[in-house]
C-alpha cells in the first residue's frame, strides 16, 4: 500500500469502509447491515467532505464503493477501536458513535457485502433518500429567500425554508402549513400542472444535491431524483406534466418521465454548474444558464443540443423563453436581460442592463411581458416583443430592502411574488404593479 495513502486512511472514517469486499449484490434481511442503508450515508457525511471528488485529502477518495477499497481492514478496525488521539479516526473530536461502531462491526463480520449492483456507482446515486433532520421550531433570524412557487389556487405561496418549505396564505400573511424531510439549502420549487406534485431541488453545498418528489396533499417524500456530490439547482416540470427537468452543480441537465421516474435523458454539454432549466411551451425542448458564461438549448426529440449562447460576460443564472417564436431570454452577473435566437445563437437586442445581477426571469405570458428580479431592490416588468419602458413594481416600505433572489408568476398570472435576501417575500398585481402583501417568511 502506497504511503499517502495508508497515512490518508488514519485521518477519517472514510477508512471504516476500507476492508476487501464480497461484489456481489445482496439481498438484506432484518439482521443484515445493508451498504447502502445503513454504511454509505454515514460515509457520505463524516468523510466525503475531504475524502470526495471536490477535494481529496491525500489522492484517497470514498465516493464509491470501488475508490474506498483501495486500503485493507486490520489498520481500519484498530483506529476504529483506539483510544489513542493521534492514532484513532475520525482524528478531530470524539469517536464514532458506540452505535455506529457496532454497526460498522456488524458489516465486517458479514462480509462487508455490497448490496448493489454497481461498485462503481457514486455513493449518493445508491442511497436510500436521507431522512434529513428536522427544522427548527422557529428561526432565531430570517434566512435568504431562494426559492418560491403559488399553489394553484393563488391564495398560498411556498417559500424556502431551512430544511423545509414554509406555505404560507398570501391574504392573512399566515404560516399554515410546513413540509419537513428536506436539505438545509433549497433552491427551486416547482408545481405539477395538474397532479398534487411538488419538485423541489437543493442539497449541500459540496456534499449532496437532490431533487425531491413530495406529495402535496401528505407532505410525503415521494422519490429522490438527480442525486450528485453537489448541489442541485432547479427542477421544472414541462407545460404537458409528462416530464420533469433537473439540473446541478453537476453540469447536467436530466430528463425524467413523471409517471414511471424513469431517466429518458441527460445533456452534459456544460463546463460548469447548470443554474436554471425552463421548458418551452410545447415540452419539446429546454433551456439552460450556466456558471459556465453560456445559455444553451436542448432539443428532446433529437436528443441533441441546438445551440449555445455566449453573449453574457459572466455567470448566466435564469433562462425563459419567449412568450411567442423560438427566441429565448437570459439573465446573468453582468446585470443584462438579453433576448438572443435558438436557430443561431445570436442576440436580438438587449432589453435592460441592471446595476446588479439578473437572478430570476418570469414570464407573463398572457401579456406579452417577462419580469426580472436582480441584485436591485425592485421587480421590473418588460413587454417581450419590444422593451420599451420598464414598469417597476411598487416597491414598498424601501428600508432596509435587499436584492431579490427569486421570482413566481401564479398560475392566471394575475400575482407575482419576489423573496429578497433578507428574508422578506412580497406579493405584486400584475394588473396595476401593486404590491397587496409584505411579510418576514420566519418562522417564530
Amino acid at each position: 500500500m502506497p504511503p499517502l495513502v495508508r497515512r490518508c486512511a488514519g485521518l477519517t472514517l472514510a477508512c471504516l469502509l476500507l476492508i476487501h469486499p464480497a461484489w456481489q449484490p445482496c439481498v438484506c434481511g432484518d439482521d443484515v447491515v445493508s451498504f447502502r442503508n445503513d454504511i454509505a450515508p454515514v460515509l457520505i457525511a463524516k468523510c466525503q467532505p475531504c475524502h470526495g471528488p471536490k477535494k481529496s485529502s491525500g489522492d484517497y477518495r470514498v465516493d464509491s464503493f470501488e475508490r474506498a477499497m483501495v486500503v485493507g481492514a486490520d489498520e481500519i478496525v484498530d483506529r476504529i477501536e483506539s483510544e489513542d488521539d493521534d492514532f484513532r479516526m475520525p482524528p478531530d473530536g470524539d469517536s464514532l458513535p458506540k452505535q455506529q461502531r457496532e454497526l460498522f462491526a456488524r458489516w465486517l463480520d458479514q462480509e462487508a457485502t455490497y448490496d448493489d449492483l454497481n461498485p462503481k456507482a457514486s455513493l449518493i446515486s445508491i442511497v436510500p433518500g436521507i431522512q434529513h433532520p428536522a427544522a427548527p421550531g422557529h428561526y432565531l433570524r430570517s434566512i435568504p429567500v431562494t426559492a418560491l412557487a403559488f399553489s394553484k389556487s393563488h391564495t398560498e405561496l411556498y417559500v424556502s425554508g431551512y430544511r423545509e418549505l414554509l406555505v404560507w396564505n398570501i391574504p392573512e400573511r399566515t404560516l399554515t402549513k410546513r413540509i419537513p424531510n428536506l436539505p438545509p439549502r433549497i433552491r427551486c420549487i416547482d408545481m405539477h400542472p395538474s397532479r398534487p406534485l411538488l419538485a423541489v431541488a437543493g442539497g449541500i453545498p459540496g456534499r449532496l444535491g437532490e431533487v425531491r418528489i413530495i406529495d402535496q396533499n401528505t407532505s410525503q417524500v415521494l422519490r429522490v431524483l438527480h442525486r450528485s456530490d453537489d448541489m442541485c439547482f432547479s427542477a421544472r416540470f414541462s407545460p404537458d406534466g409528462r416530464k420533469l427537468a433537473t439540473a446541478g452543480a453537476d453540469g447536467t441537465v436530466q430528463v425524467f418521465e413523471t409517471d414511471s421516474w424513469i431517466r429518458t435523458h441527460r445533456f452534459a454539454n456544460h463546463s460548469d454548474w447548470v443554474q436554471q432549466i425552463t421548458w418551452n411551451q410545447a415540452s419539446t425542448r429546454l433551456a439552460s444558464a450556466s456558471r459556465d458564461h453560456t445559455a444553451k438549448v436542448f432539443d428532446l426529440e433529437s436528443n441533441k443540443r441546438l445551440t449555445s449562447y455566449t453573449g453574457h460576460d459572466g455567470n448566466v443564472y435564469s433562462v425563459c423563453f419567449a412568450p411567442k417564436g423560438d427566441d429565448v431570454f437570459s439573465g446573468g452577473s453582468d446585470g443584462k436581460l438579453m433576448r438572443w435566437r435558438v436557430e443561431d445563437g445570436k442576440t436580438v437586442r438587449e432589453f435592460a442592463r441592471q446595476q446588479e445581477a439578473v437572478y430570476q426571469i418570469g414570464l407573463l405570458p398572457q401579456t406579452q411581458r417577462v419580469a426580472i428580479a436582480s441584485g436591485d431592490p425592485y421587480l421590473l416588468s418588460i413587454i417581450a416583443h419590444n422593451a420599451g419602458e420598464p414598469k417597476r413594481f411598487s416597491p414598498g416600505d424601501t428600508e432596509g430592502q435587499a436584492a431579490n433572489l427569486s421570482a413566481a408568476v401564479s398560475f392566471d398570472e394575475r400575482l407575482i411574488a419576489a423573496g429578497d435576501r433578507h428574508g422578506t417575500v412580497r406579493v405584486w398585481t400584475t394588473e396595476n404593479h401593486q404590491l397587496m402583501a409584505e411579510f418576514a417568511a420566519r418562522p417564530e
